[in-house]
């Protein structure tokens, strides 16, 4: 009897680490998923940064070029 209630116990102690050994590893899964989607995350950032930093400076450069353009053509009506 003690035998057969200690057998008893020990499979249910098993199946209690069976149980939690399958939630870690679907926590772990989980994780791994979730650092995943964070670098694809940061990655579109980085990238978004980069076209907005890219068109920050082509915008930089036109303004630039206006300016530029109405100092020639101020210069070119007033030498008329």
């Amino acid at each position: 009897q003690i035998l057969n209630t200690t057998a008893e116990h020990i499979e249910k102690r098993i199946k209690k680490t069976e149980i939690v050994l399958k939630m870690f590893h679907d926590f772990k899964q989980g994780l791994e998923n979730l650092r995943s989607w964070m670098d694809t995350v940061e990655t579109n950032l980085q990238r978004s940064l980069s076209i907005n930093t890219l068109n920050a400076n082509e915008l930089r450069v036109h303004q630039q070029s206006i300016v530029v353009c109405k100092k020639d053509s101020a210069g070119c009506d007033h030498h008329l």
